[in-house]
């Protein structure tokens, strides 16, 4: 069975409150959006101005 993608994975939706609410990492430098790297080294990786975050 193929994996399902789409942009409802990354988000958190509050029905009661009518909020939505991003379930990932806003780069602290320029706010865009940060990817989560598994392999080799976790890792949060902002792809705009290249700021990386080291998971302990």
């Amino acid at each position: 069975m193929p994996k399902e993608s789409g942009v409802w994975h990354l988000y958190e939706v509050d029905v009661n409150k009518m909020e939505l609410k991003f379930k990932g990492k806003k780069c602290p430098r320029c706010g865009k959006f940060m990817a989560f790297h598994p392999t080799p080294v976790k890792r949060w990786m902002c792809g705009g101005c290249k700021y990386v975050e080291y998971v302990e």
